[in-house]
């Protein structure tokens, strides 16, 4: 009897949250502006620094850099006062882009080993 209790209260369970809209991550939101998306086309994990940094829309050359050493390869931390892009190179996980500032640009880009 509570063997059929139990399968009555999971399928009541499962059918009852069968309206309620899937829940939808923030990173898988639609970007907020074409310039975005073109710019997620044209990354690659074989792009220089300079190149990726243009790409995303800064100008290198207004920006201060330093290199943070990790175990498996290194980060290089570029910023000025409005702007500051992190560019992470690693043997396991390959090349990581994310741009902190301008907060309301804050993004993440997984680009792979190149």
């Amino acid at each position: 009897m509570t063997r059929y209790f139990h399968l009555i209260a999971v399928m009541a369970a499962t059918v009852s949250g069968c309206d309620k809209p899937s829940y939808r991550p923030a990173s898988s939101a639609a970007p907020a502006s074409s310039a975005v998306t073109r710019t997620e086309a044209d990354l690659s994990p074989s792009m220089s620094d300079e190149q990726i940094l243009r790409a995303v829309g800064v100008d290198p050359v207004a920006l201060r850099s330093h290199r943070d050493e990790g175990k498996d390869g290194y980060t290089m931390v570029y910023e000025n006062g409005g702007s500051q892009v992190m560019i992470t190179r690693s043997r396991v996980s390959g090349v990581t882009v994310i741009r902190l500032r301008p907060v309301e640009q804050m993004r993440e880009w997984k680009l792979g080993k190149p």
